[in-house]
């Protein structure tokens, strides 16, 4: 059985993404002298027939293994090579179409290079080598896998690169729980517990003596009844010196000097 993950697109990831690559391309065009700017649309993709005629689909290898497409409208590369060398008039379906080998290459290698750009800021690593398939299955364009369609418009044509929902999904960042202001050290401390240890006496003996003990045998103690009882905190660190007592049928303590240190 195959199992998909079910994402929504929100318009938070519109807005991220649009912000992720709009100063990218309009660095991309200014490198490449494309003259005129690129514009950007990012929108929900939900329609799964391609929306401009004679075009190519392409597919990368990301590294997760999953696929991503784009879309290359079918003048795309003419389109740029106008922009670069600066043909205003060009007719892109006849035959008498100037086209040499230089500006083929060079049309090629800009386009090339603003897919990187995109996939780059968009923190989606692929493979390099495109392949020409068909166009992506229709589940892809379900609102429940949250896909997003990012198109870039380069005078008539138009690049698009059909963005999953995992892609947001990674990118959103995870809500960290808000944190109190800070507050003194021995305020901090206030709430940990602590183990208090009451010490009635000690006493020496031999192992011999201690051997040799049975039910019945008294051992006396220095401490005298008058004597206050040491109290200890964890570590033997002594706190303070009580009374011994009894307080509601239970053995208590009544601190009589508190030890400062």
């Amino acid at each position: 059985m195959v199992t998909r993950l079910i994402s929504f697109l929100k318009q938070r990831d519109i807005d991220a993404c649009m912000e992720r690559v709009q100063i990218p391309v309009r660095d991309w065009a200014d490198a490449w002298s494309a003259g005129e700017k690129p514009t950007l649309l990012c929108e929900a993709a939900t329609d799964p027939s391609v929306k401009h005629s004679g075009g190519q689909w392409r597919m990368r290898k990301q590294a997760d293994g999953n696929s991503l497409w784009y879309y290359l409208s079918a003048h795309l590369e003419r389109q740029i090579e106008a922009l670069l060398f600066q043909h205003e008039e060009i007719a892109f379906t006849a035959d008498r179409y100037g086209k040499t080998h230089l500006a083929d290459g060079i049309a090629q290698d800009a386009i090339e290079d603003l897919v990187s750009v995109l996939l780059s800021n968009l923190q989606l690593r692929c493979s390099s080598t495109p392949e020409a398939v068909e166009p992506p299955p229709s589940w892809m364009y379900a609102s429940s896998n949250g896909a997003a369609l990012l198109c870039v418009r380069i005078g008539t044509e138009v690049m698009s690169i059909l963005l999953p929902g995992t892609t947001f999904s990674r990118q959103r960042p995870t809500k960290v729980a808000a944190r109190g202001g800070l507050v003194p050290l021995a305020t901090a401390l206030e709430g940990v517990p602590m183990r208090m240890m009451v010490e009635l006496s000690s006493v020496e003996m031999t192992i011999a003596s201690w051997t040799s003990l049975a039910l019945g045998d008294v051992i006396q103690l220095p401490l005298g009844t008058d004597n206050a009882l040491t109290v200890l905190a964890e570590g033997d660190r002594i706190v303070c010196a009580a009374n011994l007592g009894i307080l509601d049928g239970h053995r208590a303590i009544e601190v009589v000097k508190a030890i400062t240190h």
